[in-house]
This record gives structure tokens, C-alpha cells and sequence, in this order.
């Protein structure tokens, strides 16, 4: 259907499914949301997809610039959250 409409498409489900299925991987923090190895491998994914080649590798600079940044930490949301992560009107 997208490409009759002559919009871009990417299947993430099925790859990011099968990367999933691998619990050694450590793609997420939490099983629901992804770690920084859970985006790299996301992204390759999508570059795949967006443009049928290999994306090139991350320069040096850039990873060892990373290196020093703190990780996402989980924070509990408050009570007005509502689970199905819709935003919530104050």
C-alpha cells in the first residue's frame, strides 16, 4: 500500500523481532525500551531498509566522545501517566 501511494516503507518489525528473540543480546534496559546496542542495531536496520547498502561505521571520535555521556536512567512515571504512554492533559 505505500508504495501505491509513493511513500518510503521499512519492515523494523520482522528484523528487530528476530533480534529480540536473541535474550544474550541485551537490546533494551528493560525489555521494552532499547539500549544504546538496541539503537545501533535498529538503525542498521532502517539504513538497510532506507537505502539497500551497509551503513558506514561510526568514526572513533564519535564513540569515544560518547563514552563519557551518563546513560538514560528510568525513572518511575507519575500516577497520571496513563499505560498506554498517551500524553496526558493537565
Amino acid at each position: 500500500m505505500a508504495a501505491a501511494k509513493g511513500v518510503a516503507f521499512v519492515d523494523v518489525f520482522e528484523p528487530t523481532l528476530a533480534l529480540l528473540a536473541d535474550p544474550a543480546a541485551e537490546l533494551t534496559i528493560n525489555g521494552c525500551h532499547l539500549s544504546a546496542a538496541g539503537y545501533q542495531a535498529f538503525a542498521g536496520i532502517l539504513f538497510r531498509g532506507l537505502f539497500a547498502a551497509e551503513p558506514r561505521p561510526v568514526p572513533a571520535a564519535l564513540t569515544a566522545a560518547s563514552r563519557g555521556v551518563s546513560p538514560v536512567v528510568a525513572t518511575p512515571l507519575p500516577p497520571t501517566h496513563h499505560a498506554d504512554c498517551s500524553p496526558t492533559l493537565s
